[in-house]
């Protein structure tokens, strides 16, 4: 699966700026920073940042970003962008320090054992902290999405199991909102 990505990594944030996946992105932002409720000086751990779409917005609002990825083709991009970057798999990552907010935005789709990223979020979040996730629809609209990435592994999953794994590990889910035709963002709570 790495080297899907490594090979992408060039290009991957100039692609996703045009056509459909720049409206897919927009929208998919919009119900990210809802779910965030980001404000300058919190601090924030993006679990499988990919290029950064998220992480640069973001750190462009004034939130301190640490960005997570397992492909070093992909934090390259983030070179000189102030922020931090570890080089890691989601489900493998242990941070040193407690975050306000984790998110984790197109990356459980590639992870086999998505209860462990929770578990890792879990770990990474003060008392308080949320976990924001975007995860692709499940059925006809899913096959799709797993057409478009057919040369590695994609793990689609019903709303229920997230939520369920969420619970395992100590969260409590506190919103669901609509986001577009191709996704779902979910806000958990830390109890």
């Amino acid at each position: 699966m790495i080297e899907y990505f490594e090979k992408r990594a060039p290009s991957y944030e100039a692609r996703s700026q045009r056509g459909l996946w720049r409206h897919v992105r927009q929208r998919e932002w919009e119900a990210i920073q809802h779910a965030l409720r980001p404000q300058a000086g919190q601090s924030v751990l993006e679990i499988g940042c990919g290029a950064g779409f998220y992480s640069r917005r973001l750190h462009a609002l004034g939130l301190k970003v640490t960005a997570v990825d397992s492909s070093p083709a992909m934090l390259t991009t983030l070179a000189g962008s102030g922020i931090t970057t570890h080089l890691s798999r989601a489900e493998d990552f242990t941070p040193s320090t407690l975050f306000d907010s984790v998110l984790c935005a197109g990356v459980l789709e590639f992870v086999s054992d998505a209860e462990a990223v929770f578990a890792r979020a879990r770990t990474a979040l003060r008392a308080d902290g949320r976990l924001v996730i975007l995860v692709p629809r499940d059925g006809l609209v899913g096959r799709m999405y797993e057409l478009a990435h057919t040369s590695c592994p994609v793990y689609l999953r019903a709303l229920s199991q997230y939520v369920e794994f969420g619970t395992n590990q100590g969260f409590t889910l506190s919103e669901r909102p609509q986001t577009t035709w191709l996704s779902h963002v979910l806000k958990f709570h830390s109890l």
